[in-house]
């Protein structure tokens, strides 16, 4: 049953999930309580690529402004969940893009 025991009544209707909406539902919480949402993940990440980024002005400064935004966000909304802290996962999956990219180029021009 998905609506609230209570709404039932008011609605007159009480509808269930199908069997592809339930397997959804089963995928979506379990996706939502892996390592994916975990904010401290992408502050680690934005902290462990800083010593790679030195010389790129770009990545530095992405990476930099995914940590002062999330940094701002510390006073403001102390709330650990991902809803807030969006940029600096862009930021810093962006920079580890790159970084990576970077490398892989520099590794193919030196086997060629």
């Amino acid at each position: 049953m998905i609506a609230a025991d209570e709404t039932v009544a008011e609605l007159g209707h009480d509808a269930g999930p199908s069997r592809v909406q339930a397997v959804l539902i089963r995928a979506s919480v379990a996706i939502s309580l892996s390592p994916i949402y975990f904010t401290f993940v992408y502050f680690a990440i934005c902290f462990v690529l800083l010593p790679f980024v030195r010389k790129h002005v770009l990545d530095m400064s992405l990476l930099l402004s995914g940590i002062g935004y999330e940094l701002a966000l510390f006073f403001i909304a102390q709330t650990p969940d991902i809803r807030y802290s969006q940029w600096m996962a862009i930021c810093s999956l962006v920079v580890l893009s790159l970084v990576i990219g970077r490398r892989l180029a520099s590794d193919a021009t030196a086997r060629s």
